[in-house]
Parts: C-alpha cells; structure tokens; sequence
C-alpha cells in the first residue's frame, strides 16, 4: 500500500479545502475523514482523533446526523485501539443517540 503518497495527496487536498473551499464544507469533512482512515492506518491515531473531531463538526454544521453517527463509531473505534475504553463507550453512546430519529 501506499500510504505515504497517499498522505501527501490528501494533505494537498486539504490545503486546497483551506484556501478555496467555505468553511466546514461537506466536500472537506470527507477528505478530513479520509485522512483520519489514512493517519490511523499508519498508527498516528492521535492525529486521526483530530481530523475525525472536525469532520464532525463540520457535518454537525451542514445537519448530516447520520454522518455524525458513523464519525462517532469511527472515533470510538480509534479509543478502543487507544485502550481508551471510558471515551470509546461514551463516544458510542454519542452515536447512539444523534442516530435515533
């Protein structure tokens, strides 16, 4: 795999998200959470804590609840590699209750 090209691509695609896109656009929320796929594939989970964080609230921003919802798993998944059990239950408890209609 090519993780590390991968890496590059992406934060250039971010880069380009910061200077031509709205801020917490839905266009950059996916690249962000491609980034945290990238970042926590590589073992840098803290760094997919973050992307994942701001994907978030961008999502939140644009009313993508169903999206939050999956961020949410995404993030409790990253705490229980962590072995950050507290936050990894409470993160899935999030999840839970934006996915309940």
């Amino acid at each position: 795999m090519q993780f590390d090209e991968a890496d590059t691509l992406c934060k250039r695609t971010l880069e380009i998200h910061r200077v031509h896109s709205l801020p917490a656009s839905l266009e950059e929320a996916a690249d962000k959470r491609l980034m945290a796929l990238i970042c926590e594939v590589k073992g840098d989970y803290e760094s997919a804590l973050e992307h994942l964080v701001l994907a978030s609230m961008a999502m939140i921003a644009n009313g993508q609840y169903n999206e939050v919802a999956a961020i949410n798993l995404s993030i409790g998944n990253i705490y229980l590699s962590l072995s950050r059990f507290d936050e990894a239950v409470f993160t899935y408890q999030k999840s839970l209750t934006v996915s309940k209609p």
